[in-house]
């Protein structure tokens, strides 16, 4: 929860990922908390089960 109002305070507007922003204002705080939460799990489990290095999508 703290990513989430840290990261949707200090980071600019353009730099926040547009899911995050569009959650954020229609949806409460602790929800988008879970929800990214869970994004990362996927991202981590499908690494781990791929045996793969994270790679950064260009932005």
């Amino acid at each position: 929860m703290i990513s989430v109002r840290r990261g949707h305070r200090e980071i600019p507007a353009g730099q926040v990922p547009d899911w995050l922003d569009r959650m954020l204002a229609r949806k409460p705080v602790k929800v988008v908390a879970v929800a990214l939460a869970n994004r990362m799990a996927r991202t981590i489990w499908a690494l781990i089960a791929g045996n793969s290095s994270y790679r950064a999508a260009p932005a």
